[in-house]
């Protein structure tokens, strides 16, 4: 009878192919890459990529509820919005972030009139707005630093969205 503690050698060659597998025959190397990864990911999901989770009906039909999405940090500091582009805002600490879409830039005059969005005195067509709404709002000509965001979905009242003006400090991705 073996001792106690003592396994099988059948129980020492499954945990010796465990090992192998997990670690490897070169325990230093494995430790070395496994922390050669962890760093990359760490500044790829730091620093240039970061994922998103949406929370929130505001963006449909475009992004559903409680899709994950990817937003590129990277071409948030490289370069300013555009419009129509989904963008990432940062609104309190690293992990409150709304999603929304650009729909006027800096310089640009911008309103809703029944509905419809007017950038500039023209009514602007927008394909991914399935259900309008009756938004109206005043005209409004943004700063040099401002951005006007809001969602997809505008079915519901305007003072049910978080719309409006987002400096550029804030806007922090663009999204895939």
């Amino acid at each position: 009878m073996a001792g106690a503690g003592m396994g099988t050698p059948e129980d020492t060659a499954a945990w010796a192919r465990v090992r192998a597998i997990l670690i490897g025959r070169r325990p230093r190397r494995t430790l070395i890459r496994a922390l050669g990864w962890a760093i990359a990911a760490y500044l790829f999901f730091g620093h240039f990529v970061r994922p998103v989770r949406v929370q929130g009906r505001s963006m449909e039909p475009t992004v559903r509820d409680g899709a994950l999405r990817f937003a590129n940090l990277h071409a948030a500091r490289m370069r300013d919005p555009r419009h129509g582009e989904l963008v990432v805002i940062r609104t309190a600490g690293r992990r409150m972030m709304l999603l929304k879409r650009v729909l006027a830039v800096p310089a640009d005059r911008v309103r809703f009139r029944n509905g419809t969005l007017w950038l500039n005195g023209e009514p602007q067509a927008e394909p991914y707005v399935v259900h309008r709404g009756r938004w109206t709002t005043a005209e409004y000509r943004l700063g040099p630093d401002e951005y006007y965001v809001a969602g997809d979905n505008r079915s519901a009242w305007i003072e049910d969205h978080e719309i409006g003006i987002a400096p550029r400090a804030r806007i922090v991705g663009v999204l895939f």
